[in-house]
């Protein structure tokens, strides 16, 4: 009997006892979230490949708050870059702290063969692994070369592919299905990506987006400086910590001339999100309307980003509305272009930009000026597919444009009389299509100023390409433009009929005395090469020749010209220190100017006029 009721003792107490366990096993410890969670995606794989290293180890030798985890996915590339044991292919790091300012020391969480960092499947993995535990507040940032809505990332191993916009609204609805929260911001250390196309790729999964609408430069311990701040007050909350990134990135632009350039702004992603809808039905109603001169109009006016390249293709949008505005054309729909620029503007919680950015607001969108630059996969994006008003408006400015596609051709007549001076032209203008023929003949008046003095337009119909007209003009001060039928208009440099040589306006500037005086330069043709220069400092004066001597300058001007409107505007100056005494001017001018030849192509030859933009 005793030994049952011990028996029974020591059953129940090893019934208790893994009650006891089976309980401490069932009741975990809660871990308490921590403040932040950061991941930075940095397609490395490129020339940007040691900044990427540097951008690291500067995050490295500053984060010391536990109550931050930021996680680094970094690509390499083959040869720019040979320390940290130039290993290749890419890993995702769990930064921690460490004063070596060279040596990445942080701990590897998975190691990547040569991947295509700018596969989204890539993108979601590390996004998956680092916020599996998210954290109060969460933040994406991606980092690489960007193009706007061609793309960002352009991995060198894998042919410069790069994260497309179709592939970017798939990783969007892939992020939805994960166990994670919102994004309180993501943020694109990438050019051009200021984007109304790329944002929209981001609501519904990030509260605010951070971005330039132009190029992104890189600056000294930039990220230091942010993280810095981030360690020492953790419980910073989303919309003060990416004011400090747009404060910060703006502060530490090291140059001057840099620094005009720049742009940086925040965007609540969800009043983005309520402006789209209107405008898409402004842009229905702009496509449907007959004013799409008025719009090119605009267009033009719109202030531009990206000029380094020959032709720029992305505008500021809210500026782009607020100049449509103050069209008469659009008179009767103003009060819904300034609705919808108000709308835009309301989502724009902060923006900075230099001196020469000043009417850029924060949101960029792809806008092309000329036939040449309308890309067809750029109709294929979810952001055009979504917005049809705005495609179908894109679509029938690229249609109107399409009619200027081919020049008239002019054919003199036998009786044509040229000579040094002056000369009169007679023949026809003959046009497979029906066009309208302007005939514009503008003065240099000097300093260059322009004035035009003449159009006239000749209507030209399939059946009466027999019509003839004649005209005089004066070659030392009158130049001719032959347009067929844009409205506005680049002013180039102009063409001496049967002469070898192009003539072209600018301002002469003397080193020693800093006397200006406006100035014809003749150059070849065919090679570019300087001719010869005359110019006169009154203008009661008599032109004459000189030659340019080193060190002096010549300031070139962009113009363009409004036909309707008769207006010349001039864009900008351009400055050029003389350093050959036989420059080609040909190319000093398309270089810094990047203007198109829009004056007659040679008639006297029969050859067709260059098409006018």
């Amino acid at each position: 009997m005793k030994k049952i009721i011990i028996i029974s003792l020591l059953f129940c107490l090893i019934l208790i006892s893994c009650q006891k366990e089976t309980s401490v096993q069932i009741i975990e410890p809660i871990t308490e979230q921590k403040e932040w969670t950061i991941l930075i995606y940095m397609v490395g794989d490129s020339n940007l490949e040691k900044f990427a290293i540097k951008d690291i180890n500067e995050i490295e030798k500053v984060i010391k708050s536990d109550e931050i985890e930021v996680y680094v996915f970094l690509d390499r590339d083959e040869k720019h870059d040979k320390t940290n044991d130039d290993w290749t292919g890419a890993k995702l790091y769990k930064l921690n702290w460490d004063k070596n300012p060279s040596i990445i020391n942080s701990k590897i969480i998975k190691y990547y063969s040569e991947v295509d960092s700018s596969d989204s499947s890539i993108i979601l993995d590390t996004i998956n692994i680092s916020f599996k535990n998210p954290s109060k507040k969460n933040g994406l940032i991606f980092w690489g070369h960007g193009n706007g809505w061609k793309g960002y990332g352009f991995d060198n191993s894998h042919n410069k592919s790069s994260t497309s916009m179709n592939n970017f609204t798939d990783l969007s609805n892939s992020i939805k299905k994960l166990n994670i929260p919102k994004f309180d911001f993501v943020f694109f250390f990438s050019c051009l990506m200021g984007q109304l196309e790329v944002q929209s790729n981001f609501i519904g999964i990030s509260k605010y987006f951070v971005g330039s609408e132009d190029l992104m430069y890189i600056s000294n311990s930039f990220y230091s400086l942010v993280f810095q701040e981030l360690s020492n007050n953790p419980s910073v909350s989303a919309i003060e910590i990416i004011k400090i990134i747009a404060d910060k990135y703006y502060e530490r632009i090291p140059l001057r001339t840099i620094q005009k350039e720049i742009t940086i702004s925040i965007i609540d992603l969800d009043k983005l999100n309520e402006s789209l809808t209107s405008f898409n039905n402004l842009m229905s109603v702009l496509y449907k309307n007959e004013f799409h001169y008025n719009v090119l109009k605009s267009r033009l006016y719109t202030h531009e980003f990206f000029l380094s390249r020959e032709n720029s293709n992305y505008i500021d949008l809210i500026d782009f509305l607020n100049i449509l505005s103050f069209d008469n054309a659009f008179k009767n729909i103003k009060e819904d272009i300034l609705n919808v620029k108000k709308s835009f503007f309301e989502s724009i919680l902060f923006s900075k930009s230099g001196s020469s950015q000043n009417r850029a607001n924060g949101i960029s969108i792809f806008m092309p000026k000329n036939i040449d630059n309308f890309d067809q996969n750029y109709t294929k994006i979810p952001f055009v597919q979504d917005n049809i008003g705005w495609k179908n408006l894109l679509d029938e400015l690229k249609i109107y444009l399409e009619k200027d596609k081919i020049p008239p051709v002019i054919i003199l007549n036998e009786d044509t009389n040229i000579q040094d001076s002056s000369f009169s032209l007679n023949g026809k203008i003959i046009d497979e299509n029906p066009v309208e023929i302007k005939i514009i003949s503008a003065i240099d008046e000097g300093n260059n100023n322009i004035k035009i003095n003449k159009i006239e337009q000749i209507p030209i119909k399939i059946s009466d390409t027999d019509n003839e007209h004649s005209f005089n003009f004066n070659v030392g001060k009158n130049s001719l433009i032959l347009n067929n039928g844009a409205e506005s208009i680049r002013i180039s440099y102009l063409d001496i009929f049967e002469k070898n040589y192009f003539i072209i306006s600018a301002i002469y500037q003397f080193k020693e005395t800093k006397e200006t005086i406006p100035v014809q330069i003749y150059f070849d043709k065919t090679s570019g090469e300087f001719i010869s220069m005359i110019g006169s400092n009154n203008i009661d004066q008599s032109p004459y020749y000189f030659e340019p001597k080193i060190n002096d300058k010549l300031i070139f001007s962009d113009y363009y010209l409004d036909v309707n409107e008769k207006k010349i505007e001039k864009k900008y100056d351009k400055t050029i220190t003389i350093k050959d005494l036989n420059p080609n001017i040909k190319k000093i001018y398309d270089k810094n100017l990047n203007s198109f030849y829009v004056f007659s192509k040679d008639m006297a030859n029969n050859k067709k006029i260059k098409k006018i933009n």
